[in-house]
């Protein structure tokens, strides 16, 4: 707080990455380093309980793209659309409609297009620099 002006977060992107603790609790395998597992946050809160936190009228907006599965790979628009329900109740609640959350996913789980697991195909890359410059210009 400078001067009677408030710095707020005008947004939030989360690109390629992991969707729910709760899919890495109950997998065969996973790829969730040692280092981000943590003991018994799933008493607490899941990532998508998180983001719906942030969809409170003075909140961010928030773009997340390609969430991923416990495996590491990208999940289906569908699974992506179901574990995010409640931040997309919350996000159009505030009167904002459907523009303060973006989900951008993959009609199928795993569909890379050829490309690496980290790596964004350029429409997708224009897609978040385009919502990136107008969520700071507002």
């Amino acid at each position: 707080d400078q001067e009677g002006v408030k710095a707020r977060l005008a947004g939030i992107a989360l690109v390629n990455e992991l969707c729910s603790y709760r899919d890495v609790a109950v997998a065969r395998q996973h790829n969730l380093p040692w280092m981000m597992q943590m003991y018994g946050v799933l008493e607490h809160y899941d990532l998508p309980d998180l983001l719906a936190t942030l969809g409170r009228a003075e909140g961010p907006a928030a773009l997340v793209v390609h969430p991923r599965g416990a495996s590491g790979r990208p999940i289906s628009r569908a699974r992506a659309f179901s574990k995010l329900q409640l931040a997309r109740q919350r996000f159009v609640g505030r009167g904002h409609g459907g523009n303060g959350l973006r989900i951008i996913a993959r009609r199928n789980s795993g569909d890379a297009g050829g490309r690496g697991h980290s790596e964004l195909a350029e429409g997708d890359a224009m897609v978040v620099a385009n919502w990136i410059a107008r969520v700071g210009s507002s």
